[in-house]
């Protein structure tokens, strides 16, 4: 069976932020092909659509933030430009309804707001102490946000080598290897270790000097 061309993208988005703003919007995107420099820049979401609309055979396109751009995109494609789910049961498409950018809750912001009020408000400890405490925080998360950009090159990289007839990231999928999917509880048990991690490295007493 001969597989339809794929081609595989990595996209961006700009945001509108001003003062006293209400709504979130989308005024730039930009898109380039996996390992080229050929950046094409759109002025707006729909431009951004009609552009990747125009690339032949099946499009694959990384985000960096899918859960942020990601909102963008459902909003975009099942309410403005009216396409239906991929659901029979979703009669009248209008019935769907989104949260503005400013309503939605981050999980993660929430979390690592709440362990670091909590290190904060801690008695019974120095200034210098907690000071040392948030910069062992604001150290740690920087490296998971460094680390998330890695994985994602790695992921990209693994959907464009080819294996035995498809891709690596094909070849080695273990949902279908074991036959089920972590899912959303796998998901949530993974968070709840790496806030764990967070807290030990906090926690992490400083180094005697020599």
């Amino acid at each position: 069976m001969r597989q339809r061309e794929k081609t595989y993208l990595v996209g961006d988005f700009e945001t509108t932020v001003y003062e006293g703003q209400t709504d979130t919007a989308v005024w730039a995107a930009a898109v380039v092909p996996l390992w080229s420099e050929d950046v094409t820049i759109y002025h707006s979401i729909e431009d951004c659509w009609n552009g990747i609309r125009q690339v032949k055979g099946d499009v694959v396109c990384y985000f960096h933030n899918l859960k942020f751009d990601g909102a963008f995109w459902l909003d975009f494609l099942l309410i403005q430009a009216g396409y239906k789910q991929a659901v029979d049961d979703v009669e009248d498409v209008q019935q769907v309804r989104f949260q503005h950018q400013k309503d939605m809750e981050n999980g993660t912001l929430l979390v690592g707001g709440l362990i670091r009020l909590y290190f904060d408000k801690k008695k019974g400890e120095s200034e210098e102490e907690k000071k040392r405490k948030v910069e062992n925080g604001v150290l740690y998360s920087s490296g998971l946000i460094a680390g998330e950009g890695l994985v994602g090159i790695l992921l990209a990289v693994c959907a464009v080598i080819p294996f035995k007839g498809e891709t690596f990231a094909d070849a080695f999928n273990l949902s279908a290897i074991f036959g089920f999917s972590l899912g959303n509880i796998g998901g949530l048990v993974f968070f709840a270790l790496l806030a764990v991690t967070l807290i030990l490295f906090i926690r992490g007493k400083k180094k005697k000097e020599n």
